[in-house]
């Protein structure tokens, strides 16, 4: 009876989390303006395309050349959206958090420099 029960348990907490992981996605899915105005002049502005493919969240950077870059290891950990992506051969660490209808968050380049990015959904 014990073994049935922890069964149970673990399954319905299984399930708690993947529907828990899946409204965070959901929250973030969409197309976003971002700006980091500390990035150079090629990098401050574009779009974040965040999506679900396979239950699983997906993030393309557009630049206004019209460069796509598909983020890698992108994971969303209470809230918060992580994903890197290479800029001139250069890891980039970004994290976006949900602040009202907007998302706000950092940039940790190469040089360990931090910057401030933000994003606005697109109409």
């Amino acid at each position: 009876m014990k073994k049935t029960l922890l069964i149970l348990v673990v399954i319905l907490s299984a399930i708690s989390f993947k529907t828990n992981a899946q409204e965070s996605i959901k929250s973030f899915i969409g197309s976003w303006d971002y700006e980091c105005i500390d990035a150079p002049y090629e990098y401050s502005t574009g779009i974040l395309i965040i999506k679900q493919k396979d239950n699983k969240p997906v993030v393309e950077v557009l630049y206004n050349d019209g460069t796509k870059i598909v983020a890698e290891s992108v994971k969303i950990i209470k809230g918060i959206l992580f994903f890197d992506i290479y800029v001139e051969d250069n890891p980039i660490n970004i994290e976006l958090k949900k602040v009202d209808a907007n998302l706000s968050g950092k940039v940790l380049n190469g040089y360990n420099e931090e910057l401030i990015i933000t994003a606005s959904k697109k109409k």
